[in-house]
């Protein structure tokens, strides 16, 4: 009988910790790709896109190139990323002096 009113409280307690482990882990990857994203902005900008690899960009943000390739397959899909997030930056800026 002990073991029938543990188990289902010990369950919960599993699904609740894997369900924070798993917002977590999606919110620390969402912000590292923010943060990849942001710093290739700032570096193809001021370098240039063809001046700036992506070692340079980890360097930078001090992530290994195994977390980059977590988050983008080549430099190509930075680049991409750039545009969309340059483009959602820029229609913020209009939102509010409209």
């Amino acid at each position: 009988m002990f073991n029938k009113l543990i188990s289902p409280y010990l369950c919960l307690n599993i699904i609740c910790i894997t369900n924070f482990a798993s917002f977590f882990l999606n919110k620390l990857m969402d912000s590292q790709k923010e943060q990849i994203i942001q710093t290739a902005d700032r570096m193809f900008r001021q370098f240039g896109i063809r001046n700036i690899s992506i070692d340079q960009v980890c360097s930078e943000i001090r992530i290994s190139k195994k977390t980059f390739y977590l988050h983008f397959k080549q430099k190509e899909n930075v680049i991409d990323a750039v545009i969309v997030y340059d483009k959602a930056v820029l229609l913020e800026k209009l939102k509010k002096n409209l």
